[in-house]
C-alpha cells in the first residue's frame, strides 16, 4: 500500500525577510509623506489665521470698535504687531511665535508712537503660532518671486475713515506699497501673507 505525501507550502526565511523589508520601506515613506503633508496643512492654516487677524484689525479700525469707551470717540486705530526676533516673549515662547492684536492709542490721548505697538497701547488679544511655526521675516516692495525676509518688527495699522494700511517696520513708517509676512515651519516650508497699502490682504502659498 503506497501512502501519498502531502506537500506543505510555506515562506522561506529569505522570502519572509524580503517581505518585511518591503513593508518597512513603504511604511517609512508613507509616514514621512504624511508628516510633510501635516506640516503643510498646519502652516497654511496659520497663514490664514494671520490674514484673518489683519482683516479683523482693519474691521475694528474702520468701524465697530472704540478703544476709549469714556470719550465716545473713535480716535484709535487698530493694528497687528509681528516680530521675527527669537528672544523670549515669556518663559515658554519667543517673540517670533507671538502675534499681537492691539489698539493704537494716539499720542494726544496718552498713547505712544502712532502706528507702532508699544507699552502704552492696550492689547486686544494675542495669537500664538504653534507646532514649530514662526515668523521668519518680512519683504517690503520686493519682487514677490524673490522674497528674502528681512527686518525685525512689523506693525500694520488701520485707522478710520481710511481703509488703507499703515505699514511700519522697525518703528519707521514705510512708504512701501506692500509687505509680505513670511511664516516658516521646522521642515523649511514657508507660507506668506501679503498686505498691500490699499488694504488688500492675501495668502500666498
Amino acid at each position: 500500500m503506497v501512502r501519498s505525501r502531502k506537500h506543505t507550502h510555506a515562506f522561506t526565511l529569505v522570502e519572509l525577510l524580503v517581505s518585511v523589508g518591503i513593508f518597512t520601506i513603504m511604511t517609512t515613506l508613507v509616514i514621512a509623506k504624511y508628516g510633510n503633508f501635516n506640516n503643510g496643512v498646519l502652516l497654511t492654516n496659520a497663514a490664514y489665521d494671520v490674514a484673518l487677524a489683519v482683516r479683523t484689525a482693519q474691521t475694528y479700525g474702520l468701524s465697530v470698535r472704540n478703544a476709549d469707551v469714556t470719550s465716545g470717540q473713535f480716535k484709535s486705530g487698530y493694528g497687528v504687531h509681528f516680530s521675527d526676533y527669537q528672544g523670549s516673549w515669556n518663559d515658554d515662547l519667543n517673540e517670533n511665535q507671538v502675534i499681537v492684536f492691539f489698539a493704537d492709542i494716539p499720542p494726544s490721548e496718552g498713547g505712544g508712537t502712532e502706528g507702532v505697538y508699544d507699552s502704552e497701547d492696550p492689547v486686544v488679544s494675542t495669537y500664538v503660532l504653534k507646532q514649530g511655526i514662526v515668523v521668519r521675516g518680512f519683504c517690503f516692495d520686493a519682487d514677490e518671486e524673490t522674497c528674502s525676509p528681512e527686518g525685525d518688527t512689523l506693525d500694520v495699522v488701520f485707522k478710520r475713515p481710511n481703509p488703507d494700511a499703515v505699514i511700519t517696520h522697525d518703528s519707521d513708517v514705510a512708504s512701501d506699497s506692500y509687505v509680505e509676512i513670511v511664516l516658516g515651519s521646522t521642515d523649511g516650508s514657508v507660507r506668506s501673507v501679503i498686505v498691500r497699502s490699499n488694504g488688500q490682504i492675501a495668502v500666498k502659498n
